[in-house]
């Protein structure tokens, strides 16, 4: 590898689709920071999360000490491979399971898990405290909400935590009647 520590491949958007645990260990020797983040760029992190086939890549760069931006969740979410290993990663190292995104229209990891259709991963990220109930400023709705038209997310929800006696605190409204207020949807319950 022929890096120069004060600009590491690492940044580049694919570098981490090819690289190996090898390559990540050597730019670490080298004292590449873990945590810079060009302005225009992902962090090593994030990259990682997004593009690597191997966990293990992962790990280095958490024990490495990278801090954990929230946008790494949404990333692990969207994976098609290692998601749930990933995300249990991420969660134990302290990331925000209730963090939200400006590039997301400020919805949570677990309504991008919701929307995904992931089940596994809304049961993690509601054991692991994720809020069923905000709304993102998007659509106006919470991952409750969304779950309503997949059943076994909601089943997932319910198992792990959904309080069903929550009220919302402007209109008091209760889930179930919030479920149905929308009955000019035609994809409402």
């Amino acid at each position: 590898m022929d890096e120069n520590p004060a600009n590491p491949a690492w940044h580049e958007y694919d570098w981490f689709e090819t690289a190996t645990l090898a390559d990540v260990q050597n730019c670490l020797r080298a004292g590449f920071d873990v945590n810079s983040c060009p302005s225009i760029s992902l962090s090593p992190l994030e990259n990682a999360v997004g593009d690597t086939p191997n966990p293990k890549i992962i790990r280095a760069l958490l024990d490495a000490g990278a801090r954990i931006p929230g946008y790494a969740l949404y990333l692990a979410i969207r994976r098609d491979s290692h998601e749930r290993e990933i995300l249990q990663m991420l969660i134990e190292a302290g990331a925000g399971v209730n963090a939200t995104d400006p590039d997301e229209k400020s919805r949570n990891p677990l309504q991008i898990a919701v929307g995904e259709g992931k089940v596994e991963l809304v049961a993690m990220l509601m054991q692991a405290g994720a809020d069923p109930l905000p709304e993102d400023w998007g659509s106006g709705d919470t991952a409750f909400e969304w779950s309503r038209r997949k059943p076994e997310v909601l089943q997932a929800m319910i198992v792990n935590g959904l309080d069903l006696d929550w009220r919302d605190e402007v209109t008091f409204c209760n889930l179930l009647h919030r479920a149905v207020q929308n009955y000019h949807r035609p994809d409402t319950a």
